[in-house]
């Protein structure tokens, strides 16, 4: 999973020091990932700024630099014992991947490069820029036929048209949502999903009520899903 430790710039920041600083400390986040018995770890593919992104000169070497600093860390992380990378795509260009066609050209290109470890897609069915003229590109369903081939892990959560959260698969959200089990299983099907990883990524207001049925909700959401896919909850029960 990513979260907010790497929602920065990280590889794609203007100042080499500060470049260097997060390859040493994805590298030493990839050594506790392993001690952890781990398989993968990853992030964003970088993050620009504005000024860079919009030169197309500084954006091509900038995305080389970052290419590079995965290198490293690639390098690091299998000596380690990891697997896999990923990379995560976002829904805004300086951010990376904000289309389906911009995270498979994303993606090819880094196939290209052969890095120590494979560097995958860890794909978001919610994501997307919803300014594209192609509605594939916010569409959920549309983004869950598309990432199985190329993204091990994926993400999901309760979609509406707004964007405006990591809604949990309660009934109250449900009631609106537009993710139900058998399409999203369908359309993922679809895309030639075999082994992919189902990830549930909610998020929680620190506002009452939603804080004090935090629990509640996750558990809610591991429960709607269990009848569809294994979600490891006999594991759980004690």
């Amino acid at each position: 999973m990513t979260g907010p430790y790497g929602r920065l710039n990280h590889f794609g920041h203007p100042d080499r020091d500060v470049r260097a600083y997060y390859v040493r400390w994805f590298k030493r986040f990839a050594d506790i990932i392993a001690e952890l018995g781990g398989r993968s770890m990853g992030t964003q593919f970088a993050i620009f700024t504005y000024r860079d992104f919009d030169d197309p000169h500084r954006r091509e070497a900038l995305i080389n630099i970052a290419l590079d600093c995965w290198e490293e860390v690639a390098v690091h992380a299998r000596a380690a014992g990891l697997d896999f990378l990923f990379w995560e795509p976002m829904s805004i260009g300086r951010e990376f991947g904000e289309t389906i066609e911009r995270s498979m050209a994303l993606q090819r290109r880094i196939d290209g490069e052969a890095l120590a470890l494979p560097l995958w897609m860890m794909g978001d069915i919610d994501h997307g820029d919803i300014t594209s003229d192609n509605p594939d590109d916010y569409d959920p369903y549309a983004w869950a036929r598309a990432l199985p081939p190329v993204s091990p892990i994926i993400h999901i959560k309760q979609s509406l048209m707004d964007k405006g959260g990591h809604r949990p698969f309660t009934s109250e959200h449900n009631r609106y949502g537009r993710i139900q089990p058998e399409p999203l299983l369908a359309a993922l099907a679809g895309g030639g999903a075999e082994d992919n990883e189902i990830c549930l990524e909610l998020g929680f207001k620190e506002r009452e009520p939603d804080d004090r049925r935090v629990i509640e909700h996750i558990a809610e959401s591991v429960a709607f899903w269990a009848p569809h896919i294994e979600t490891g909850i006999n594991d759980l029960v004690g």
